[in-house]
Parts: C-alpha cells; structure tokens; sequence
C-alpha cells in the first residue's frame, strides 16, 4: 500500500507561529503521512498531537482513524487564533493538575 503524505493546511505557518509567541515547543509533522497530526506541541511538561484546519477543512479518514486510535494525550484541533489560545490555557491548565 503507498503511503499518502499530508499537505500543509493554508494556516499553518500562522498556527505554528501563535503556538511560539506563547512560549510552546513545536515539531511539524505534517509530512509524516497515515493520518498523523499536522504538529506535536509541548507546553509546560505536556505534549500533545494537534491537527491543523482551515476554517472551513475538514478530516481526512485516515485522521479520523487516527484521532479514535491514537491512546495518548487528546489530539486538538485548531483552526484559528483562539483555538490556540484556548488549546494552550488547557495544557498549562492540565500541567498545574499533574497532567491530567
């Protein structure tokens, strides 16, 4: 079976670039293919899996599959500014909680 490699989402280099200004790590995965998400994002000791959509993108099914598959932290899906902002409020959130 040939591998399909993912493509980068319009707003991608903007998201990574939100993710930096609040002080998070970020390896781009988005070549990795089989459905893996777009970025890993590492945010006061938690990494999580985040896929990136345009506005109006939708799932691929191997990204679904992934996301219902996939038995670590949640994947986040972010489309604009404020999800980030949101997304990275939630994992500093779950670092003061231990991790949860």
């Amino acid at each position: 079976m040939k591998q399909r490699y993912g493509k980068r989402d319009a707003n991608h280099g903007d998201v990574v670039g939100w993710y930096r200004e609040l002080g998070c790590a970020v390896a781009e995965t988005h070549d990795a293919g089989l459905g893996v998400p777009d970025l890993f994002v590492g945010c006061a000791g938690i990494t999580d899996p985040v896929e990136v959509k345009t506005e109006e993108g939708t799932l691929e099914p191997s990204q679904k599959t992934f996301i219902a598959t996939w038995r670590g932290s949640r994947v986040a899906i972010v489309r604009i500014h404020a999800d980030v902002i949101a997304h990275v409020h939630d994992m500093r959130r779950r670092a003061r909680r231990g991790g949860a």
